[in-house]
């Protein structure tokens, strides 16, 4: 038997949260620059903490069932 009959592969997962893409300094850009182009001037590091905080919060509600998908984006 061949080695490409033997070992059929049928998906690929990746996790790109923060091991492929850096994707806790993208959210972090994010929110500092949508809030700047509102005009804001605030502090860069705590609104970028604040907002991770946030994050957690809700999705840790969403996780226990307390928000649904769309609730818990629209809470923070």
């Amino acid at each position: 038997m061949s080695v490409a009959r033997a070992h059929r592969v049928d998906a690929v997962l990746f996790d790109i949260d923060d091991t492929l893409i850096d994707y806790r300094s993208a959210r972090r850009r994010g929110i500092v620059d949508y809030v700047a182009s509102l005009g804001a001037v605030v502090d860069e590091t705590v609104l970028a903490a604040e907002w991770l905080r946030l994050e957690d919060v809700y999705y840790d509600r969403f996780l226990a069932g307390e928000l649904d998908w769309i609730g818990q984006r629209r809470v923070r």
